[in-house]
This record gives structure tokens, sequence and C-alpha cells, in this order.
């Protein structure tokens, strides 16, 4: 074979090889930046979160809602929807307390060996989305926005992820990770429903910042 030849054959090779050698690099780059943060996630022993989006009741206005959590046994919400009271309650060391007008009461619920969040984060639905780490890392198209940007006051970075479902439509489910380089956690987690008018917004922050509970004004578990 000549030369020319030769040198033609290995640059079509190349030329074929390279691009999906490079797009195999990228995914696995973003593979690995899910793995690390699915094991910080494991690691957590407390965080905020807010959430603003459609109510988790189908046909229910819109909500907010702030919850604290500190491993194994602490958990504070504040619920807002829009046009209802405020609400507000908390787990802590197996008992279950809700804030009334006039003062919190204990209320009898059955107990758990863990608070929700704790060690849950990375399952379906921990992230308060349908896909848990599991779905992200075996089926799906993962891309990510290396413009980064600020949430919770902190800098990070996109990880769309795009899975196939079986739904009859073929609508997939596209959920979006906002995780900081440094710990791997997620600043915000997004989500927009099937037929629902806005997203599902989730903003973390005060990652394993907590080392005993902060009880909301009022509350004394003492009194109970």
């Amino acid at each position: 074979m000549p030369n020319w030849l030769k040198i033609t054959a290995v640059t079509i090779v190349l030329v074929l090889a390279v691009p999906l050698w490079l797009a195999k690099h990228k995914r696995d780059m973003i593979r690995q930046d899910l793995e690390q943060s699915r094991e910080a996630l494991d690691k957590v022993n407390s965080f905020h979160f807010h959430y603003d989006g459609p109510n988790y009741l189908a046909g229910q206005p819109p909500l907010t809602k702030d919850v604290w959590v500190l491993c194994p046994d602490y958990r504070y919400e504040m619920t807002r929807v829009q046009g209802a009271q405020e609400q507000e309650d908390i787990y802590f060391q197996g008992a279950y307390y809700v804030k009334t007008p006039e003062k919190w009461v204990s209320v009898p619920r059955p107990k758990v060996a863990t608070v929700e969040g704790c060690h849950t984060l990375t399952g379906t639905y921990g992230l308060g989305v349908p896909a848990g780490f599991d779905m992200m890392l075996s089926r799906s198209t993962m891309q990510v926005n290396n413009q980064g940007r600020s949430v919770a006051g902190d800098m990070c970075y996109d990880y769309t992820v795009t899975m196939p479902t079986s739904d009859v439509a073929k609508r997939p489910i596209v959920q979006t990770l906002c995780l900081n380089s440094d710990d791997h956690l997620p600043r915000e987690a997004r989500f927009h429903g099937w037929g629902a008018d806005r997203d599902s917004v989730y903003v973390y922050d005060q990652w394993n910042k907590a080392d005993q509970p902060t009880f909301p004004e009022g509350f004394n578990p003492a009194d109970y």
C-alpha cells in the first residue's frame, strides 16, 4: 500500500475516532461527578432546603417550604400554601410536634428509625424529584454546563439528566442538579413535572453546618 494511502487511512480513522473518544470521555467525567455527589450526600449530617413550586397534592395551590434536618433525629418544617395559614411541625427523637395558633403541641404518630432526609437523599424522590442516582447513572443522557452560577451564595454547575420512561407519550424525566465543585453537594435541584405550569425548585444550603438542633421560638422539647 502506498504511503499516501496509509496516511489517508490513518487520518480517516482518527477523524472518526477522536470525536467518539472525546464524547465518551465527557460522559465518563460527568458520571464521575455524579458519583462523587452521591457519595457526598450519603455522608451528610445536616442541611437546610427551601422548596418553591407546585403543591405536592394535585389540584392544590402552589407552596413554599423550608426544612432543617439534623441527622438522625431532628427535622423542622415550615410550610406556606398560597392562601392558607402557615404550618409548622417538628420531628425530634421519635416524637412529633405541631404548632397551633396558641402553642406547640405533641401529636401521636408512628415512630420511625430516622427522619426523612437522613441518608436517603440519593434514592428515588430523595431530592424531591422522581429520579434517584441509580436511575440517573444507569440509563440517561447527561450534560453539564461549564458556565457556573451562584446559588445560595455558592458557585455551582448545572448537570442536566434526561431519562427515558415507559410513559405512553414518550415523555422523558428531565432534572437538573447544580453541583458545587468543592464538596460535590447540590445547591439546587430543579424538575418540571408533567402537566405542571412551573418548575419544582429545591435550593440547598447549610450542608453539615449544625451539630445540635436549633429549635424555633417558643418550642422546648423539655416541656413535653
